[in-house]
C-alpha cells in the first residue's frame, strides 16, 4: 500500500506499520513534522482489507473528513483521504502480496544523503513549504534490475533455479513439521518448565502465581544483545531473576521498539507487572536507559493502552483488564536515560490473571408448586400471615431469596422461601415447592464454581506462606492473620517487610469472609473458612473446614 502526500511524494506502508516522530523498527517517521505525536497510528491488514488505527494522538486523524475514534481501527479504501496531524494522503492500494507482510526496518535519512536501495527510506527536508521527500527504494531496485540487461537475460533460468530449491526446502520443513511454525528456542523451553516456585530469588518476585506459563513465544524488533559475561535476551524478562535483564541493542535510546508475547491459547490478563530497569544493583539500574512511557497494542492492536512508570527499583503494576488475548505487544515510548549507556533494559514481565468468582447474592430459581389444591402465597413468613394471591397446583415461581445452590440440592421443607408469582412477591413453605431440572442443574455448577474458588485459593495461599516463612523465617501470627501477606502488620512486622502475595481475593472466601489462619504448632498452618453461613458448625457449604486439606471440602 501507498500514501500519496499533497506534494505529490509517496510512501509505501507495510503490515504493521507505525506511523509517528519516534525512530524504531517497523516504524515510518516524520521528524520534521511537529505537529505528529511519537507513535501516531498504524497501518495493518486482516483478510485482505487494509485498516488505520490512531493510538491516541495529541492532534488527532481523520478519514476522508470525518475524525477516527482513538483505537478504533477503520477500514481504508482506495482513494480514500487520510489527515495525520496536519498531513494529507491519499490511499494508492495494491493486491496483498509478501512484501507486505514483511515489516523492513526504516530509517531517516536528511537531506543531501544518500539512501540504502534495501531499506524502505523516509527522507526529510526543510524548505518554505515543510514539503517531505518520501522515497520507496523497493521501486529504485526494481528500476536498476530492469536496466540490467545481462540480467534479464538469464532471469528464466533464475527463476526456475529458485522456485525448483524451494520446494526441495518447503518439502524438508514439512516433513520435520517446522514449517510455518515458530520455533521455541530450548532456553524458553527449559524456563517455562520451571516449578511455580522458583528455587533461586523467588523472594524478589511478590506475585506467587502468574500466567507467564501461557506464554508460547516472545519476539522483539532487536537484535539479541550478549556481551562476555551475560546475555541480554528475551528470556531473561520471565525467568523469575532480577539479576538478568532484556536489553534493546538498536541504534538510539529504544523509542520505537518493541516486544511481543505469543500465548498458547486465549487468556485473560487483568494486570500487567514490570520490573523496569536492569535492577541487578543500583549502579546498574542508573547506568542503563529505563521506561518512562508504553503502548501495550493486544491482538494486532484491537486495543492499545499508554501507560507512565516511574523512574524506581521493585514492581510496578498497572490495569490491563483485556479479555481472550493470544498477542500482545509492548512499544516503548520514551524512556528515563541512563548515565553511561544508552540501551533501554527491563528485568520482568508479568502477567497476571485475578481469579474472579462473582456469587450473586441472591439467586433467581425456577420452582413449582406441589399441592392437591391451591397455595396461598403470603406477606411475611409465618402460617397465619395475611394472604397475597391463591397459586393452583402446579404453577410456576421464581425463587428469590434462597441462600446458595445447597438449599435447592437438598430443599430444606422446614424453611420458607420467598418467591414471585405473576409479578407479585410472597412467602412459601418448602414442602409445597418442587425445584426444576434446570434449577437444580444450576445449583450443581454454582457449587462446582465454589470449590474451584476455594482450590485456587489454597494453591496460592499454601506458596505465599511457604515463601513467607523462606522470607521471614517464620508464619505471620494468628493476630496478623493473612492479610501479613499483602499489607505490612502493625505491629510484630519484620524488618525487611513486603508483600508476598498480590492477588487480595484470595483472603476470602466465595461468599466474602475472611480466611482464618490457625497455627498448630510442630504442624503445618492451617487456613478455616466457616462455609456459606458464617458460623462454626453446619453441614454441606454451611460446614468449617480447613481448605489446604481437600479431605475436608463438602461434597
Amino acid at each position: 500500500m501507498k500514501l500519496i502526500h499533497t506534494s505529490g511524494k509517496e510512501l509505501q506502508i507495510e503490515n504493521a506499520d507505525i506511523i509517528g516522530r519516534k525512530e524504531g523498527k517497523h516504524t515510518t517517521f516524520f521528524k520534521k513534522f511537529d505537529s505528529v505525536s511519537g507513535i501516531h497510528g498504524t497501518f495493518y491488514h486482516k483478510n485482505k482489507t487494509w485498516f488505520y488505527k490512531d493510538l491516541g494522538s495529541t492532534n488527532g486523524s481523520s478519514l476522508n473528513g470525518t475524525k477516527i475514534e482513538p483505537y478504533k481501527g477503520v477500514k481504508i479504501s482506495n482513494g480514500d483521504k487520510i489527515r495525520i496531524s496536519e498531513e494529507l494522503f491519499t490511499v494508492a492500494l495494491e493486491s496483498l502480496s509478501i512484501k507486505h507482510l514483511q515489516t523492513p526496518q526504516t530509517k531517516t535519512v536528511e537531506s543531501g544523503s544518500k539512501a540504502n536501495s534495501q531499506d524502505t527510506t523516509v527522507v526529510s527536508t526543510t524548505n518554505t513549504q515543510q514539503k517531505t521527500e518520501l522515497i520507496s527504494s523497493f521501486y529504485k531496485g526494481k528500476q536498476k534490475f530492469l536496466e540490467n540487461k545481462n540480467f534479464i537475460k538469464f532471469y528464466p533460468a533464475i527463476v526456475l533455479f529458485v522456485v525448483v530449491a524451494i520446494g526441495i526446502v518447503g518439502i524438508i520443513l514439512m516433513s520435520t513439521g517446522s514449517l510455518f511454525k515458530p520455533k521455541k528456542s530450548t532456553e524458553l523451553n527449559e524456563i517455562l518448565n520451571k516449578p511455580s516456585f522458583p528455587k533461586k530469588q523467588d523472594e524478589t518476585n511478590p506475585v506467587a502465581i502468574t500466567n507467564n506459563q501461557s506464554i508460547e513465544l516472545i519476539e522483539s524488533s532487536s537484535k539479541e544483545l550478549k556481551s562476555k559475561d551475560q546475555n541480554y535476551n528475551v528470556n531473561n524478562l520471565i525467568d523469575n531473576d532480577l539479576a538478568t535483564c532484556w536489553k534493546e541493542s538498536e541504534p538510539g535510546a529504544g523509542e520505537g521498539q518493541w516486544l511481543e508475547f505469543q500465548f498458547k491459547n486465549t487468556i485473560n490478563i487483568d494486570k500487567i507487572r514490570i520490573a523496569n530497569g536492569f535492577q541487578k544493583d543500583n549502579e546498574l539500574f542508573i547506568q542503563n536507559n529505563r521506561l518512562k512511557t508504553i503502548y501495550v497494542c493486544v491482538n494486532s492492536y484491537e486495543t492499545c493502552k499508554q501507560f507512565s512508570l516511574k523512574d524506581t527499583q521493585g514492581w510496578e503494576e498497572f490495569k490491563l483488564n483485556e479479555q481472550n488475548v493470544t498477542r500482545l505487544k509492548l512499544i516503548i515510548d520514551s524512556v528515563y536515560n541512563g548515565a553511561k549507556w544508552d540501551d533501554t533494559t527491563i528485568s520482568e514481565i508479568a502477567f497476571v490473571t485475578e481469579n474472579k468468582v462473582s456469587m450473586p447474592k441472591q439467586l433467581s430459581k425456577k420452582a413449582f408448586v406441589n399441592v392437591k389444591t391451591n397455595l396461598l402465597l403470603r406477606k411475611e413468613p409465618k402460617k397465619n400471615a395475611p394472604k397475597v394471591t391463591t397459586m393452583p397446583n402446579g404453577a410456576e415461581v421464581e425463587v428469590i431469596n434462597d441462600n446458595g445452590p445447597q438449599d435447592i440440592l437438598e430443599k430444606k421443607k422446614s424453611k420458607w422461601y420467598k418467591v414471585r408469582y405473576e409479578g407479585e412477591e410472597g412467602w412459601v413453605f418448602g414442602s409445597y415447592l418442587e425445584f426444576s431440572k434446570e434449577s437444580k442443574k444450576e445449583a450443581l455448577n454454582e457449587d462446582k464454581k465454589i470449590l474451584s474458588k476455594i482450590k485456587d485459593d489454597a494453591k496460592k495461599l499454601k506458596i505465599a506462606l511457604k515463601l513467607y516463612k523462606k522470607k521471614f523465617k517464620a508464619y505471620p501470627t494468628k493476630k496478623q492473620g493473612l492479610s501479613a501477606l499483602v499489607e505490612k502488620p502493625e505491629k510484630g512486622a519484620p524488618e525487611n517487610w513486603e508483600p508476598v502475595i498480590e492477588d487480595k481475593s484470595a483472603l476470602s472466601d466465595p461468599w466474602g469472609n475472611s480466611y482464618k489462619l490457625k497455627l498448630v504448632k510442630k504442624k503445618k498452618p492451617m487456613i478455616l473458612t466457616y462455609g456459606r453461613d458464617k458460623k462454626k458448625g453446619g453441614k454441606g457449604m454451611d460446614s468449617d473446614f480447613n481448605i489446604l486439606n481437600k479431605d475436608e471440602y463438602p461434597e
